[in-house]
């Protein structure tokens, strides 16, 4: 271990805290809800939350939920140009952060809220994972579930090199889809003009025309039908 720099280990703690609103709200609309910025001030959490899909029907529906919980002090819209709306939101602690700073480790990245569970991406030194788990549970002023594991494909890290990059869902698109619709991009057929023809196409990938068109078809409405509910089209 280099002198001066602790060495921590990343880790997703998951929290479910019975009859808070985030809770709720992600278990009866059936969205997601990704908390970009979170901070405790004066004792309350200061947060936005952007819903997805993404809708003004939905954070409608998600600030009429928020007026019958007693926890939330105040919820506010905001929108800008270029900007997906989203929600500001003062709401109560329930614990999270302060067990966080108790056991000196940092959240990184948003924080994700799905199916009624909160997933932090923290660092943790090691040797703490018990102590973080035991203290988010003895601070939250309900029930709460938490557990802590190792996120996939992450080793131990130094805390200067970690890099948070937000979630993002993606379009499921199947194997064919996904190797025509990478073959048509790679040979130029989405070029205008194109570089090559949808018969030539189909010689490279060695298939029909028309098997090549409807993989080509069917990648593409469900491209367009993912992004346009994303953005809230």
């Amino acid at each position: 271990m280099v002198r001066g720099r602790r060495k921590y280990y990343v880790r997703v703690l998951k929290v479910r805290h019975y009859g808070d609103y985030l809770t709720d709200l992600t278990n009866s609309v059936r969205r997601d809800v990704v908390i970009s910025y979170l901070s405790l001030i004066n004792g309350h959490s200061h947060m936005t939350l952007q819903l997805f899909p993404s809708s003004s029907r939905a954070i409608g529906e998600a600030v009429e939920l928020a007026h019958s919980y007693k926890d939330v002090k105040s919820t506010k819209v905001l929108r800008g140009p270029g900007l997906q709306p989203f929600v500001f939101m003062v709401k109560r602690n329930y614990g999270v952060l302060r067990a966080l700073s108790d056991t000196r480790s940092l959240k990184v990245g948003p924080v994700i809220v799905s199916r009624g569970v909160k997933y932090f991406y923290v660092l943790v030194p090691k040797g703490v994972e018990g102590r973080l788990v035991e203290l988010v549970r003895a601070y939250s002023p309900v029930d709460a579930e938490v557990s802590i594991s190792r996120p996939s494909n992450v080793r131990l890290v130094e805390l200067p090199l970690i890099r948070s990059t937000p979630a993002r869902p993606y379009p499921e698109l199947t194997e064919c889809e996904l190797r025509v619709l990478r073959e048509a991009y790679r040979a130029g057929y989405f070029r205008w003009p194109r570089a090559v023809d949808l018969e030539k196409l189909a010689r490279r990938l060695g298939l029909s025309k028309a098997t090549v068109l409807e993989h080509i078809r069917k990648a593409e409405r469900k491209i367009l039908k993912h992004y346009l509910s994303y953005y809230g089209c």
